[in-house]
């Protein structure tokens, strides 16, 4: 087989046109391709107690090589062609290795398994391999999704109907190793799903809960069904409330457990106890109820025990209970010395032991995994990961309780200052999260423990405490600029990035108008790929940092043009070349959708923008018709809508254009976010060049589709244009009065679930209110939607006409 694959080409080959060349090496490829299927389906001699690494092990690390490296539009092809044989196969070893396969390539090959999510991979594949006979092939199945569920996001979660039920079928399978597979990815699941986990929680729960009480259920099962009631808690919040006493309850036993067998799980019940308090924050009487009477026995495990995951777990349960209570919480951090505690665990160094030979070190253990921190030093992942939470817990506690630990300040500051820069990523992290509440912490301390309200924009109306300024220039920025340039975790930078978003959002334009050229400077970095981590970033590696990079840098730009608005058009004139790299050249799409999507909100934050890069961008964004991605499209709508709306007579030249680009999209999406963000796009045209777009064409269009279901941020614009209709053309609207007032009180009773901007609400308002007095017939209209309302819709639009 390796002979056929390494066999150079015949001579006469060499002098062919490269035409014949390119389906030479297709013919290599497909034949390679092959050739390791063959190679990965091949059954093992080997017992299964064996872990020595299979042949088919390797082959199906060298198929996720391959996946990750090779172009994948070739790649996929052949990789897809081979996966149908074996899943048309009747042997279930066949259907087996498929999964293996699918699993490995999901990375990879994620932007065109997606396009194939629906069929054949979930409605063929995954869909016969839960519901097989052979617990092997189900386990196989499972496996997939639990990578599906990490690489084919937010894709994979439209098939949380098919998938969810499945897994909590297989829980009652008899096979331990199945259960712990599914329980795995469950949790992985789960954690994604959001606020659509909430149907399944009367299912999940005691299924869960009923693991962690069987006396049969081994350890490590049951650390997977704790872990899986965080993913539950942390998605559903508040809605968990229902199940909250008997969570509570277990978590408590196992907190109160002293057998040293279970001790992991007591650390993790403090730290789901934690999160269980947090989701229940508007519940005051239950926390006080439940969760106060913890607080000696969590403490108590704190204070005896020399266990580092325990101590983490208590960290946990403290620094939630201080979120939640807020100065409430300062008795408890006086009485029980917290802030001391956590201070000693933050500068703490036993965990850090002398190893006598490299070769001592090893991948991982039960239960701790061992790690290199340098010159022959070895040091366990549990001690380090209590050190994180310490110092998470520290700022926890500045924030909720500043008056308390006001006298702490300077020790904290040292100890942040000793760890900054330490060896283990998580812990330069949580340094950077803790300089942000630091912060927080001394704003409060100046304003009456509250951090006050900003006005937006440039120059400053108004700034913060000057020893909070003082503090951001000279021990936070410093830190956060260079972790930026010179840190080597992706993560760490990411990080870092997004504590930069929170600072602006947090405390407004006096935060950030003194750092913007430096901001600006690491940003471009970032976007060059310059800094440190990018530099020295494997092949592989640097594709996946350059992304988790490319999100936070797209979050912190669109957060410093909602804070500064047209204040923020110097800055982000300097940024733009680089940002439109992204979007112009072969990069990756979901490189493109989030250089489309950082454009699309600058414009609509900051309108000024649009006037260095409008006309550009309109003809990059008319051309991702080409592309046939939909949520690259849906991105370029939005964006060229927000061009449309603030870019005056000089965008009409292109409107003719633009206006066939979005009836293309509206006609042939399949996804609805794409149609509602295209059709908004021409609502925006419409209110900014009326005598241009045919609006009697238009208006029966929006309406047959609004309330928009797939992108409900977009309903305010169909406000607007409505608005804007009853002023140029109030006659267009006369047949369809009833739908147009539905959908103007539509939007006023759902300003939370749209997310409307406040300035425009008030605009929608006062507009209906200004109707319904100045027109009887919109008046009479008005009040006969009402009873079609809801109780809590109709107290809402009521409230707003007080």
């Amino acid at each position: 087989f390796f002979f056929l694959m390494i066999r150079r080409p015949p001579r006469s080959t060499q002098s062919r046109s490269s035409a014949a060349s390119d389906v030479y090496k297709r013919q290599v490829l497909d034949r390679f391709v092959q050739v390791l299927f063959v190679l990965v389906s091949e059954k093992s001699s080997s017992s299964e107690d064996n872990h020595e690494e299979s042949l088919s092990d390797v082959i199906l690390f060298l198929i996720e090589d391959i996946s990750i490296f090779l172009p994948k539009r070739k790649i996929y092809k052949y990789l897809s062609q081979n996966i149908a044989v074996l899943f048309n196969s009747n042997d279930d070893h066949h259907k087996i290795i498929g999964f293996h396969v699918l699993s490995k390539m999901s990375e990879g090959c994620a932007e065109y398994m997606k396009k194939d999510l629906a069929n054949p991979i979930m409605n063929n594949y995954i869909t016969n391999g839960l519901a097989s006979q052979n617990p092997k092939v189900r386990a196989g199945s499972v496996i997939a999704l639990a990578y599906f569920s990490q690489f084919l996001m937010p894709e994979i979660l439209l098939f949380h109907q098919l998938i969810i039920p499945a897994l909590l079928n297989n829980l009652a399978s008899l096979d331990q190793d199945l259960i712990q597979k599914v329980l795995f990815c469950i949790d992985m699941f789960v954690g994604n799903l959001e606020q659509s986990v909430i149907q399944y929680l009367s299912i999940i729960v005691p299924q869960l809960l009923n693991i962690l009480e069987s006396p049969q259920a081994p350890f490590g099962m049951k650390r997977l069904a704790i872990s899986g009631l965080g993913s539950c808690i942390s998605a559903s919040e508040h809605e968990i409330l229902p199940y909250a006493e008997d969570l509570y309850k277990r978590f408590a036993a196992l907190i109160n457990n002293d057998d040293a067998n279970v001790i992991y799980l007591k650390a993790q019940a403090m730290t789901e106890m934690g999160k269980l308090i947090t989701a229940l924050r508007t519940r005051r009487d239950l926390i006080q109820q439940l969760f106060v009477p913890c607080v000696d026995i969590v403490y108590k495990n704190l204070k005896e025990t020399d266990d580092w995951e325990v101590r983490e777990g208590a960290f946990t349960f403290f620094y939630h209970l201080a979120l939640v209570s807020g100065e409430e919480f300062s008795p408890l951090l006086k009485q029980l010395n917290l802030i001391e505690i956590v201070l000693e665990r933050i500068t703490a160094t036993e965990g850090l032991q002398k190893s006598k030979k490299q070769e001592d070190f090893s991948l991982g253990s039960d239960s701790e995994d061992e790690i290199n921190a340098g010159d022959n030093v070895g040091c366990k992942t549990s001690f380090l990961d209590e050190k994180a939470s310490a110092i998470h817990a520290l700022g926890e506690f500045a924030c909720a309780c500043p008056s308390t630990f006001a006298p702490y300040m300077e020790q904290a500051v040292a100890a942040l200052d000793q760890t900054h820069q330490y060896f283990y990523d998580n812990v330069r992290s949580q340094v950077a999260v803790c300089y942000f509440n630091l912060v927080k912490c001394i704003v409060k301390l100046s304003n009456n423990g509250v951090i006050p309200a900003y006005k937006k924009g440039l120059p400053c109306a108004q700034r913060i405490d000057p020893k909070a300024e003082e503090f951001l220039k000279i021990e936070v920025f410093t830190k956060y600029f260079h972790h930026i340039r010179e840190d080597d975790a992706p993560e760490v930078v990411g990080s870092v990035l997004e504590c930069l978003k929170d600072v602006v959002e947090t405390f407004g334009p006096s935060s950030v108008d003194s750092a913007l050229e430096e901001i600006a400077e690491v940003i471009i970095l970032l976007l060059k790929g310059e800094t440190f981590c990018q530099a020295s970033a494997s092949d592989e590696e640097d594709e996946e940092s350059d992304y988790i990079i490319l999100e936070h840098v797209s979050d912190l730009l669109i957060a410093l043009s909602k804070v500064l608005h047209d204040g923020f058009a110097p800055t982000f004139q300097i940024i733009y070349p680089e940002v439109l790299k992204f979007a112009k050249t072969k990069r990756d799409f979901e490189e493109k959708i989030i250089a489309f999507g950082i454009f699309a909100e600058v414009f609509f934050n900051s309108p000024s923008c649009v006037l260095f890069g409008g006309k550009e961008l309109i003809e990059l964004g008319i051309a991702t018709r080409d592309l046939n991605d939909e949520e690259i499209t849906r991105n370029a709508c939005y964006m060229i809508g927000n061009i449309a709306k603030n870019g005056g007579e000089a965008i009409h030249p292109h409107y003719p254009n633009i206006l066939l680009y979005l009836k293309f999209i509206i006609e042939n999406s399949i996804i609805p976010e794409a149609r509602d963000n295209a059709i908004a796009a021409a609502c925006k045209l419409a209110y900014s060049g009326p005598q241009i777009v045919p609006t009697a064409e238009l208006l029966p269009v929006v309406l047959n589709q609004a309330p928009f279901k797939g992108d409900l941020e977009e309903n305010h614009t169909v406000s607007e244009f409505i608005i804007f209709m009853f002023n140029y053309n109030a006659q267009l609207l006369k047949p369809h009065l009833e739908k147009v007032l539905a959908l103007l009180v539509d939007c006023i009773v759902n300003q939370n679930k749209y997310k409307t901007d406040e300035e425009i609400y008030k605009q929608i308002i006062e507009f209906v209110k200004n109707l319904a007095s100045a027109d009887k017939e919109c008046h009479d209209t008005i009040q006969s939607l009402l009873p079609k309302l809801s109780e809590e819709e109709r107290n809402t639009f009521t409230n707003c006409f007080k």
